[in-house]
């Protein structure tokens, strides 16, 4: 598990069995504090579908992607 620096956010696609594609993304927001906000994928562009501001983010992840250097993919085991 590895804290988030006050300066980093991380962002997690996915698709949905049925529907639009989607993301999580863990912008800063100030004070340790973060803002969640979802969002789905629609007509080309991606349209915030909710939000609220969080606070304690860690990142769990297999050993292999979680390193001092940035990872802009991980395709799964």
């Amino acid at each position: 598990m590895v804290a988030m620096n006050a300066d980093s956010s991380i962002t997690l696609r996915y698709t949905p069995r049925e529907g639009n594609p989607r993301r999580i993304r863990l912008e800063p927001a100030g004070f340790g504090e973060y803002d969640r906000i979802v969002e789905e994928r629609r007509d080309g562009h991606w349209c915030v579908v909710g939000h609220e501001l969080v606070d304690g983010v860690k990142l769990e992840a297999p050993a292999a992607i979680v390193t001092g250097n940035p990872v802009s993919f991980y395709r799964g085991p």
